[in-house]
């Protein structure tokens, strides 16, 4: 059945539920609540690590040691500390490492990147015309704000569904140079931490993206 709601709003009403699904399931625990020790023990970590970083007066500790859910609210603790260098290399830092991106919205990413405009970790030049850019996702997270310009990335992250939200699909659509926030090399990962690739994700303004067209390889 098709949902009446917009994106904005099913997902404002789930985001919670399907953000804690995915960080039991990470940690190797069922989303059923049979586990309640386990993730009792596993809560007491989380707050003992949040409560650390919290005392810190080093912000590269409470950046490089909150669980992956919590870095965002230290890059904003500490963002008017920082020089320029340091801004551009924590927001890329926090960028990469933030798990899901969608916890504090969108919109939260916007101020910091149009503050420092154009960024890159490996002296990419934003393009100097409309590109064709690929994104892998569940349909209600298409218009997200990472993209890659090589196809075959989008079908390892298509590949990298974790069964929540039903199957993903590879989209495309083209992006002027002025919605291009930030480009970015790294590596690829799985759960397990082992290298699935080396690629390029293009880090666009999602309130930019106007028609996506479903990619169907034969």
């Amino acid at each position: 059945m098709k949902s009446n709601l917009t994106y904005e709003e099913w997902y404002e009403k789930h985001k919670m539920k399907i953000f804690w699904s995915k960080f039991k399931m990470i940690n190797g625990l069922k989303d059923d609540g049979t586990e309640i020790l386990q993730e009792s023990l596993l809560w007491r970590k989380v707050a003992r690590t949040r409560e650390a970083c919290e005392k810190s007066d080093n912000p590269e500790y409470a950046l490089k040691n909150a669980f992956y859910f919590d870095k965002q609210y230290f890059l904003e603790k500490w963002w008017n500390t920082f020089t320029r260098d340091e801004k551009e290399f924590y927001l890329i830092y926090v960028w990469g490492a933030k798990g899901d991106g969608n916890l504090y919205g969108f919109d939260w990413w916007l101020p910091y990147f149009n503050e420092l405009g154009f960024i890159s970790n490996k002296d990419k030049m934003r393009p100097e015309k409309p590109i064709i850019l690929y994104r892998a996702a569940e349909p209600y997270f298409a218009r997200g704000m990472s993209w890659t310009d090589d196809i075959n990335m989008a079908l390892v992250f298509q590949d990298r569904n974790h069964d929540l939200l039903g199957p993903r699909t590879v989209y495309k659509t083209t992006f002027y140079p002025e919605s291009i926030l930030a480009i970015v090399e790294g590596s690829i990962v799985n759960l397990s931490y082992e290298q699935l690739s080396y690629g390029k994700e293009y880090v666009v303004n999602h309130n930019d993206i106007e028609e996506l067209k479903e990619v169907t390889l034969m």
